[in-house]
């Protein structure tokens, strides 16, 4: 999507991916695992759109498709971090660029079971403490991080928001 995830826009980005997890727009018999939405031009999705990715990524995870995120800007992924939208998918799925996604796949498809049992079992908050517990740990192994990010160590030696990833692989 061209913008920033928002009130007026993120019904139809539901339905989109509600086809996209159908398998509406490719032709293989296989079913859909992963979906990568390439962020990298949305800014500051207002409310709305953040409850909108929050029924995105539970219904996902009911069908068992992967959500990830690639091409995050700083801004972004401070505003999903405020709203405690990163602790809710992990912090590992974010990724630099499509690619890390879709090498990504295999590390995040072994804890996908894990997470659709919390989720099926109506224990989001479970869920959510159990990706935030991941999250600290990939946090707290930082190779290099930004001074501006609220995602830090000790390490203050300052890089491009665009490369703020956990061992080089993403987060």
């Amino acid at each position: 999507m061209d913008a920033t995830l928002y009130f007026a826009n993120s019904q139809h980005f539901k339905e989109i991916l509600n086809k996209v997890a159908l398998g509406s727009f490719h032709s293989s018999k296989e079913s859909i695992k992963l979906i990568i939405l390439d962020v990298s031009m949305w800014i500051q999705p207002d409310a709305t759109g953040i409850l909108v990715l929050r029924e995105i990524h539970k219904d996902l995870l009911q069908q068992e498709i992967q959500l990830a995120f690639a091409n995050a800007k700083g801004s972004l992924r401070d505003r999903l971090l405020d709203v405690k939208f990163t602790e809710t998918v992990g912090v590992e799925y974010f990724y630099e660029s499509i690619e890390s996604a879709v090498d990504g796949l295999s590390k995040r498809r072994e804890n996908l079971m894990t997470e659709k049992s919390l989720t099926k079992h109506d224990n989001y908050s479970t869920l959510m403490q159990f990706n935030s517990f991941i999250s600290a740990k990939i946090r707290s192994n930082f190779q290099s991080v930004d001074v501006e990010s609220p995602m830090h160590t000790q390490n203050t030696t300052p890089t491009n928001y665009n490369s703020v990833y956990a061992n080089g692989e993403g987060i």
